[in-house]
């Protein structure tokens, strides 16, 4: 996962290994619409967890609230 997102969003690997977690489950969407003769990569949302949450159960981690869309 981390090889083919350094390659599509032009981020070396290494870089993007240690600085950009990836989660097991976690949704990653992207948009390819072109402008004009190329496409230009964006990345909408990036190992996004909240499909796994219920409504109304608590999002805190370490002190930390998490976001869920």
């Amino acid at each position: 996962g981390c090889a083919f997102m350094s390659a599509i969003l032009d981020i070396p690997y290494p870089q993007m290994a240690t600085h950009f977690e990836m989660q097991h489950c976690g949704l990653t969407v992207i948009d390819f619409r072109s402008k004009g003769e190329y496409a230009v990569p964006v990345v909408l949302t990036y190992s996004n967890d909240g499909h796994l949450y219920k409504e109304g159960l608590p999002t805190r981690y370490n002190g930390v609230k998490r976001i869920v869309y």
